[in-house]
């Protein structure tokens, strides 16, 4: 049992650690409103001409970023963070040696300020990760074998779709992509993968709620706009399409089982905090 004070100092500092996690959580959020509502700044920001579906899809991404930080802020599992971080370092690791290689080949100043900005985003990831991974997770229950399962192809498929797009295989995305959007795209899923093997390395509960809920925040971001495409799809990115939003509601339905309904993974807030406090 610690001492008053120290308890106190503890309790302080995990206050303080929520609370920029929360921070975090709005930044990209924040972010996200920008991409999903089609603003100019966004579009400054992200240097090619897509369709309005490619700003959409970068929207969710940021969302599922923006989900998993608030989650962690709202219920103090802060080890959770590794794996989060290992998405984002891959990704931007990835991304910003790309964006490089373009600006060496094209000399066009926006390709190297976003690579600056994605090496900013690597060091600090980096750093969150090595931070994060240190932490006590507070739930050392397994995952269920169904979850590990769903993990597990999960992780394989997007690990296919992510060398499809690097590789810019034609019709490998539901719309038409422009080539170096498609590279991006696929070092971003990369990332995503990166995550799935982490969670799937320390098959934990606690380490997959976050998954979870960035999953499913994702998901719910894009399911409406990829519904809508089906009127307007061209017809070589139809099969695409299907295959897409069959795998997107189904990603849908399998976190939001485990995060609400099933006994072991679901999301118990109130009994998360006293944990938390307990654990520090």
């Amino acid at each position: 049992m610690k001492p008053p004070a120290a308890g106190a100092e503890v309790e302080s500092q995990t206050r303080r650690l929520n609370t920029l996690f929360l921070a975090g959580g709005v930044l990209f959020l924040l972010l996200a409103s920008f991409f999903f509502f089609h603003l100019p700044w966004a579009k400054t920001l992200w240097p090619w001409t897509d369709e309005r579906l490619t700003f959409t899809f970068l929207a969710s991404l940021l969302t599922a970023v923006a989900a998993t930080l608030l989650w962690i802020g709202i219920t103090g599992e802060h080890g959770a963070v590794a794996g989060g971080a290992i998405n984002l370092t891959i990704s931007a690791a990835g991304s910003a040696l790309y964006l490089f290689w373009l600006f060496i080949e094209r000399r066009q100043p926006a390709f190297f300020l976003l690579a600056f900005i994605l090496i900013l985003l690597f060091v600090i990831n980096g750093w969150i990760f090595e931070w994060g991974r240190r932490r006590p997770l507070r739930d050392r229950s397994p995952l269920p074998p169904m979850l590990r399962t769903g993990l597990s192809a999960s992780a394989i498929l997007l690990l296919l779709v992510s060398c499809a797009l690097i590789l810019r295989l034609p019709f490998a995305f539901p719309w038409t992509l422009d080539p170096d959007s498609s590279v991006l795209f696929g070092l971003f899923l990369l990332g995503g993968a990166g995550y799935f093997a982490y969670t799937l390395r320390f098959p934990l509960c606690s380490v997959a709620r976050g998954q979870l809920v960035g999953f499913l925040a994702c998901d719910l971001v894009l399911i409406g706009p990829l519904l809508g495409h089906f009127t307007s799809v061209q017809p070589e990115h139809r099969l695409s399409l299907v295959i897409y939003t069959i795998l997107m509601v189904l990603s849908g339905l399998l976190a939001a089982y485990f995060l609400f309904l099933h006994p072991a993974t679901r999301i118990r807030l109130l009994q998360n905090r006293r944990q938390s406090s307990l654990a520090e």
